[in-house]
């Protein structure tokens, strides 16, 4: 029998109470069996909802939730926002998923830097009506 000791909330102040004397698994994850129950998580899989974040970086460094690959819901999977430095659980962060899929916001509207006519290394740089844009800069 698993005995939860941390009470509804063990993260991140029990993270070696919890996980400390339990073994930590196939997975490898450092949730430990007791801690893979209490989450409800996969003990098979180190990364129990796709998203791309080990299930013990979800629990103790990004705060979000490791059966859950879009926590704050906005398109944008936990991995990609923390990888990106967004707010994994804060959709305004990147409402458009620009962030996401490389791209700078620019005016409300998604934009490569380093392709785009009109914001050319940056959001305000536009290249002359003759030029191209090319790794960011007007050519």
């Amino acid at each position: 029998m698993i005995l939860n000791t941390c009470g509804s909330n063990p993260e991140p102040l029990c993270h070696s109470e919890c996980n400390a004397s339990d073994d930590d698994g196939a997975d490898g994850d450092g949730l430990g069996q007791a801690g893979e129950q209490l989450r409800g998580t996969d003990p098979g899989s180190s990364n129990s909802d796709g998203d791309g974040l080990d299930d013990d970086t979800e629990v103790f460094d990004a705060g979000t939730s490791p059966t859950n690959p879009d926590g704050d819901g906005d398109g944008t999977s936990d991995g990609d926002e923390f990888a990106n430095g967004t707010n994994p659980n804060i959709p305004e962060n990147d409402p458009l998923g620009c962030d996401a899929a490389g791209l700078a916001t620019c005016n409300g509207m998604c934009a490569n830097l380093n392709t785009d006519f009109f914001h050319c290394g940056g959001c305000d740089s536009v290249c002359a009506d003759d030029q191209t844009c090319d790794g960011g800069t007007c050519v």
